[in-house]
């Protein structure tokens, strides 16, 4: 996670990009932008509150060689040398038009700021941003004229949310850098991550965790469920996510032994750890949050073919035991659920 309590922006490039497939030409400014107090605040809010709860890490990638990124290069001429941002910026602008091939993609500004002391986990960094705004917001702006009131309409951009962002810190350069990156308009999701900055995710504890909390929830759904029934699946989910939430270490021999009795169950995990390439992830620390954001998909839902869903919170499995019963009534030839209750709310 990143904290950005001593950040600030020592350098700011802004450039406007278009829309090759439309014939739209880029805007390339040739000075950095003059940072007023006021204005670094303004901009140091607007590119970093997207990323203040990032945990997810990138690095760049490249399927010949990671030389070959033109990301990778841009960036590593601006740590080397922070007077190149200016022309650095206008490459990684041209960049991104030259991905912005889709009639759908927006023009929009790109801006590529030099970041000082960013605290990433025990590292104090430098770091560059690179950020596109893409949406146009109507605002009114009220001005006394003639003793009487006159409303102005105009357009411009709303500084609370941007569109998409990224940082590139400068550590693991041989690996291709550690990256935060989000996108807040998904209208192409391989525009940006895959073919603008070319990054993979880095396989550390939080990315295993979330790749086992997915796993957990496709088991449930594909075996549990068919071989035995649904209530059984959310009894799995709930024990799962009681694990997930009562260690700090995962350990696959001691999930599948606490969670699945019989070696046949064992082995069916063991076939999906390899179908989610974690056949040789044994071990690791489990990541609080990478667990919140990944059990989403834990769903305590039993749907029926009679449209009838029964929703049954994921806390205390053992306990909801006793107020839910699965069974069959010969004489309608049909499966029921029998479920105890005190009082409705």
């Amino acid at each position: 996670m990143l904290n950005f309590s001593d950040a600030r922006i020592a350098l700011l490039a802004a450039h406007r990009v278009g829309n090759k497939s439309k014939k739209e030409a880029n805007f390339i400014s040739q000075e950095l932008i003059q940072l007023s107090e006021v204005l670094e605040d303004v901009m140091f809010r607007f590119f970093t509150k997207p990323l203040k709860k990032s945990y997810d890490k990138y690095q760049f990638t490249h399927h010949a060689e990671l030389e070959h990124n033109e990301l990778y290069q841009y960036c590593r001429n601006i740590f080397q040398d922070q007077s190149n941002l200016i022309t650095e910026s206008a490459k990684i602008l041209n960049h991104l038009y030259e991905q912005s091939d889709h009639p759908n993609i927006k023009t929009g500004e790109l801006y590529v700021a030099f970041f000082r002391d960013i605290q990433a986990e025990d590292e104090m960094l430098n770091g560059i941003g690179i950020f596109k705004t893409e949406k146009r917001s109507k605002f009114l702006r009220i001005n006394e004229e003639n003793n009487s009131l006159g409303i102005e309409a105009y357009e411009g951009i709303l500084a609370e949310k941007m569109d998409k962002g990224c940082i590139i810190l400068n550590t693991d350069e041989q690996e291709g850098y550690k990256i935060y990156t989000y996108d807040n308009n998904n209208y192409d999701t391989q525009y940006w991550s895959s073919r603008f900055l070319n990054v993979v995710q880095i396989a550390d504890d939080h990315f295993h965790t979330k790749q086992y909390v997915d796993l957990c929830s496709a088991f449930s759904e594909s075996v549990i469920a068919p071989l035995q029934d649904q209530s059984k699946k959310v009894d799995f989910l709930s024990r799962s996510s009681e694990y997930f939430n009562n260690h700090d270490y995962f350990d696959v021999d001691e999930f599948a032994t606490e969670l699945m009795p019989s070696q046949q169950a064992r082995d069916q995990f063991n076939d999906w750890r390899e179908d989610f390439g974690l056949e040789d992830i044994e071990q690791f620390s489990i990541s609080k949050p990478g667990f919140r954001e990944a059990k989403k998909a834990f769903k305590g839902l039993i749907q029926l073919d009679t449209e009838i869903e029964i929703k049954i919170s994921l806390k205390n499995p053992e306990e909801k035991e006793k107020y839910i019963e699965r069974g069959f009534d010969a004489e309608k030839g049909m499966s029921f659920y029998k479920v105890y209750f005190n009082e409705e709310f």
